[in-house]
């Protein structure tokens, strides 16, 4: 009770904070409490409430999930640059990586794709996208044109790409988590001074999540 004050300050700088870096934060403060009694107090006050989907889950190998995310402005000498971040995650393990780029060009696109196949060491079956112009040019009457160029990419690296439905979001639910797990745990309340620092700081933390136990499968993703 004597930490409620501390956390209705956190939150309304932060509000979408996670439970996690609250309760990184209350450590820091003292809090010798355990997480979840932390995580039904932040339940109680935010009030969530969630749509429920059925969860799959697929082999080792089988498929991947990937997406972007904005992070906002950072500057670059006197100026100020929009900076986005690649996701890619493995979805049985829900091993992730993440990619802070100044473009979301199909070049960095394709980029990122390879830079993740090293991080992960492998090339998964099917990667899932949404509506993303790099991966899907039109759709008529249930078919998909997909980008030529991106599909060249797709047959050299032996994996087949499929593009979920318009504004169904549950159906990459795991990359759509993973872009919101890193803006609440790593973005929300870190500072950086360019972008040499972002993405050594990314480095730094991909690690650590990756080694972190998953609240979905309980398991260490990097295994």
């Amino acid at each position: 009770d004597t930490f409620k004050p501390v956390i209705e300050e956190i939150l309304e700088k932060h509000p979408g904070l996670s439970g996690l870096r609250i309760f990184e934060k209350l450590k820091d403060g003292g809090y010798a409490g355990g997480t979840t009694i932390l995580r039904e107090y932040l339940k109680e006050i935010r009030g969530i409430k969630r749509e429920a989907y059925v969860r799959y889950e697929t082999a080792p190998g089988e498929e991947a999930q990937v997406d972007w995310g904005y992070y906002g402005e950072l500057a670059f000498g006197n100026a100020f640059r929009k900076i986005y971040f690649f996701v890619m995650v493995l979805s049985c393990s829900r091993k992730l990586y993440v990619e802070f780029t100044t473009s979301q060009s199909l070049e960095t696109f394709l980029s990122c794709h390879i830079k993740a196949f090293k991080y992960f060491g492998g090339v998964p079956k099917k990667i899932l996208y949404d509506n993303l112009k790099s991966v899907v040019i039109r759709r008529y009457v249930g078919q998909i044109q997909y980008n030529q160029r991106f599909l060249e990419f797709s047959g050299y690296y032996l994996f087949k790409p499929f593009a979920t439905g318009i504004a169904k979001p549950h159906e990459k639910g795991k990359v759509e988590s993973g872009v919101g797990f890193i803006k609440k745990n790593f973005l929300a309340g870190r500072a950086f001074k360019d972008f040499p620092d972002l993405e050594i700081q990314d480095r730094e933390w991909m690690e650590y999540a990756n080694q972190r136990t998953h609240g979905t499968t309980g398991e260490i993703p990097d295994v």
